[in-house]
């Protein structure tokens, strides 16, 4: 049993590890973009990649029909995406991550494209990577072995809650900024009207307005608006 759950976190580590090296990496040398970490974490994981594998893993067997494991795992995979993108949306009032431009896409929170690309991940890990990363395993001695899960679980809990302290932060700040800055600008405009500024006039007084505004720094905001573009985005 030890031996099982400690699979599960490492699994989980690594397949978060190859979604991040998907997105961060490889999609951006394959579009011409430029590499930086696309995810939520400071460390290099995508949690929900990880967290599909174990599902597609606990559900499927290596014995079932490839057909029949790319399209439910598609299906699985596509379903916790959106949950995923829901659940926070609501929780951070910001949409994470957007597909509308994409064709065949539902509400913006998954699409074909990344249904097909799922339905590959989960054919090749239940086919082919799961025993592999299994068998490995099992040449390591128990205690190593628990040892090992338990440093990687540890990183990955303190990583997903600092930085999910930062996040709900970042967000207070944003509506704080974003409501501050609407009630000066109806109080600018009315003085426009009264006093007759200029456009320029409002525009130099808008500035100084902005140097008063709380102000947040560090790498994690600006890697997190970085990866997520849409974070400026409000949703109710």
């Amino acid at each position: 049993m030890y031996r099982d759950n400690c699979f599960l976190i490492i699994a989980f580590i690594l397949y978060s590890f190859c979604g991040w090296l998907w997105e961060s990496l490889i999609l951006p040398l394959l579009s011409g973009k430029r590499i930086h970490n696309s995810g939520f974490l400071r460390g290099p994981y995508v949690p929900i990649y990880g967290v599909g594998a174990i599902i597609v893993f606990l559900l499927f067997s290596s014995s079932e029909k490839w057909y029949s494991i790319f399209i439910e795992g598609a299906v699985v995979a596509c379903l916790l995406e959106y949950i995923t993108s829901w659940a926070m949306e609501k929780i951070f009032h910001r949409r994470w991550w957007d597909y509308s431009r994409m064709k065949f896409n539902l509400n913006g929170r998954i699409c074909l494209a990344g249904f097909l690309l799922f339905g590959l991940f989960s054919v090749v890990s239940v086919k082919f990577s799961n025993g592999i990363i299994y068998d490995e395993l099992t040449n390591i001695e128990l205690i190593p072995l628990v040892v090992l899960s338990t440093v990687f679980l540890t990183i990955f809990i303190l990583d997903f809650t600092m930085t999910s302290i930062e996040m709900l932060k970042l967000r207070d700040h944003i509506e704080e900024v974003t409501e501050r800055l609407r009630i000066e600008a109806e109080k600018l405009q009315v003085e426009l009207e009264e006093r007759g500024f200029t456009r320029e006039k409002l525009f130099e007084l808008m500035e100084k307005k902005k140097e008063g505004l709380p102000t947040i720094d560090g790498h994690t905001y600006k890697r997190l608006l970085e990866a997520f573009p849409n974070l400026l985005n409000r949703k109710p």
